[in-house]
């Protein structure tokens, strides 16, 4: 009995990368790209036309609109998993995305290599950081912590 792949869509404003992720997740024989998009348009269009289990997107990929299009893609379409993939690094805008429920976060910086566990983690709802993420997010938690409390 053959195992039951997931379907991936890749969203990513550069081909190269979209190029090289795709090459990557090919090498995984769980995971079989169904769809890629350079455009928020063609993100669109990609997930009405094909049936997907998890997309991998670039945070940037809707300059100042980022917050409400993945809001709406996590609304419009609640039973695919979400990875956001991105060059971001302040740990406010990464706190921010958790608080509105991404929980599957990697960074361009981080090898591609864990790609497929963070592509399960969405797939079952679950929560990934890649490792550069989560250093980011440990010291901006530990940083908070040290910081004395200041009577008024």
């Amino acid at each position: 009995m053959q195992a039951v792949s997931t379907r991936v869509v890749i969203a990513d404003g550069q081909p190269a990368t979209i190029a090289g992720v795709a090459y990557e997740l090919q090498r995984d024989p769980g995971i079989r790209i169904v769809g890629t998009a350079r455009s928020p348009g063609g993100l669109v269009s990609a997930l009405e036309h094909r049936e997907c289990d998890v997309v991998v997107t670039d945070y940037m990929m809707w300059p100042g609109r980022e917050g409400r299009v993945l809001a709406s893609l996590q609304r419009d379409h609640p039973d695919i998993g979400l990875v956001v993939f991105t060059m971001i690094e302040n740990p406010a805008v990464l706190a921010s995305l958790q608080a509105q429920g991404i929980s599957c976060i990697f960074s361009k910086r981080d090898d591609l290599d864990a790609m497929p566990m963070a592509i399960r983690a969405a797939e079952a709802m679950g929560e990934f950081l890649s490792p550069a993420i989560a250093s980011i997010v440990r010291e901006s938690t530990e940083t908070v912590r040290r910081q004395p409390v200041r009577p008024y």
